[in-house]
């Protein structure tokens, strides 16, 4: 076991967020986020890092609607654009096809 985990741990479960953590115990990152995976925070440990992050849950997922929203429109319009630009099967054409 790595010499830090314990301070790590229990910097965990007092709120501190992975890149706090990092930097007070002087590990990567990626340490950090490996040893607490599987750690259950207290309710006021949540708390903490929810007031913490820039961006809030409900803020979060308006902008994942809102992108999700866009992403259709352009969709429809690739869509519409392309039925647009193919023309209807010449007589010939269509002969051709059912000569197959």
């Amino acid at each position: 076991m790595h010499p830090k985990y314990q301070e790590i741990i229990k910097l965990r479960l007092k709120g501190q967020s992975y890149g706090e953590i990092a930097k007070i115990a002087g590990v990567s990152k990626n340490s950090v986020s490996r040893w607490c995976k599987n750690l259950k925070l207290s309710q006021a440990a949540q708390e903490i890092l929810e007031k913490k992050n820039k961006y809030p849950k409900e803020k979060f997922a308006a902008y994942n609607q809102q992108k999700h929203r866009l992403v259709l429109k352009e969709n429809k319009e690739i869509i519409n654009n392309a039925i647009s630009q193919i023309n209807s099967l010449s007589k010939r054409e269509s002969s051709k096809i059912s000569a197959n």
